[in-house]
């Protein structure tokens, strides 16, 4: 094979193998920078990608600290979701104790909210809205604290004041969460 290709270059004029020559040449240098653009293309994007990664490595320590906040976090959530779940009924019950405590008197009425909203996959959420007539700014803030941080915490979401004609008396409107695991669904049939 050699030998042919010798013997054809040969019977070639001068010209024509300076042509070839430079060509040849021509081609050698073409790949050449083809391959010296991928080369710095190559060693770019790795330097690039160690500069990422010697990034991410040291954030990774506040990444899990991070992590393991908020994973306290999530376990207290969930045991105060599990704390808190009432019904109607305990709702009830349970915010008569506290406003009779805090303001001493039955000048309130308790309703049922809008509807129910979901928390996450578990949970959902009740309101209720508690209408308290006449309390003073002080009954107003030990209701508020026994129902945020009493023995089956409830959620307070708005609270809408009124100034009353009764002097220091004033008239609250406050909405009230509590939090229920959601129900299954009973019908638990499958059709294929």
């Amino acid at each position: 094979m050699l030998r042919r290709i010798n013997q054809f270059y040969g019977n070639l004029k001068p010209s024509e193998r300076r042509l070839i020559a430079l060509t040849s040449l021509a081609g050698l240098i073409f790949i050449g920078v083809i391959f010296k653009q991928w080369s710095d293309t190559y060693l770019e994007q790795s330097s690039r990608l160690i500069v990422t990664r010697k990034a991410d490595a040291e954030k990774l320590p506040q990444l899990i600290a991070r992590y393991l906040e908020l994973s306290k976090r999530l376990e207290h959530a969930k045991k105060t979701f599990e704390a808190s779940q009432l019904t109607f009924e305990q709702v009830t019950t349970e915010l008569d104790r506290i406003v009779k405590e805090s303001i001493g008197s039955d000048n309130y009425d308790l309703q049922r909210g809008r509807t129910t909203e979901d928390l996450g996959i578990d949970y959902e959420k009740q309101e209720f809205i508690l209408n308290v007539k006449s309390i003073t700014l002080e009954q107003l803030v030990k209701l508020l604290h026994k129902i945020t941080y009493g023995d089956r915490p409830l959620f307070l979401g708005k609270i809408d004041l009124l100034k009353g004609f009764e002097g220091k008396a004033i008239s609250a409107t406050i909405e009230i969460g509590s939090v229920r695991k959601k129900s299954s669904p009973t019908n638990t049939e499958v059709t294929i």
